[in-house]
């Protein structure tokens, strides 16, 4: 499994597309994550610039299922931060889907990870789109994962803060970049559970 930021660099490949409710911090996650799933073909596709002309942030960008349609990419990988949802979780996403004219047919939870993982099946007329959705932090964000990657790789523990994560990289003379290289793949899966777990799914899965 491969991340690429531009559609040139795909050949005959499924490809999965991410959307990201939070920013542009989970692409050096994923990038190195993906390496570690190399036992499939399956691209993970992240725009460098927005499909969608208003993409929105957070719960909003999942507007562009639809848009990747006209791509005839059907597979999304779904991110977002704890703190964007309502306690209960699918029903917030499902409610977000059909704002935007996705008919939900299914979603499937994963309850015995420490965070949360959805697998959801939809409908867009008559094209079947799937959804992996992996929420990033127990309670508010994927800084809360970058910490404990920090505390198991650096034995350091560290606020779940961009400030104080950054001040401990520096404090090793290292950056995030070279720490999620370096990993280990158990410290990396213990890191960030939901989004190993959909990526474990993706690479599983026989994509149509």
């Amino acid at each position: 499994m491969r991340l690429v930021e531009e559609l040139k660099e795909i050949g005959d490949e499924p490809i999965i597309a991410v959307l990201s409710g939070n920013g542009r911090t989970e692409l050096r996650v994923l990038t190195s994550l993906a390496q570690r799933f190399d036992g499939s073909r399956k691209i993970l596709f992240f725009p460098r610039l927005p499909i969608h002309p208003k993409p929105g942030s957070g719960l909003q960008s999942l507007k562009a299922v639809k848009t990747y349609l006209n791509y005839k990419i059907t597979h999304t990988l779904f991110l977002i931060d704890r703190e964007h949802l309502e306690r209960d979780i699918s029903e917030t996403i499902e409610n977000t889907l059909r704002s935007f004219g996705i008919d939900v047919q299914s979603t499937q939870l994963f309850p015995s990870l420490r965070e949360n993982a959805l697998l959801i099946d939809g409908l867009v007329g008559h094209h079947e789109v799937i959804i992996y959705a992996a929420i990033l932090g127990r309670k508010k964000s994927i800084e809360e994962c970058i910490a404990k990657l920090i505390e198991l790789e650096l034995r350091r523990k560290v606020k779940p803060e961009k400030r104080a994560i950054g001040m401990a990289l520096r404090n090793h003379g290292t950056s995030i970049d070279t720490l999620l290289t370096k990993a280990q793949r158990k410290s990396l899966m213990t890191a960030f559970p939901s989004l190993s777990f959909v990526l474990k799914k993706i690479e599983e899965n026989n994509l149509r």
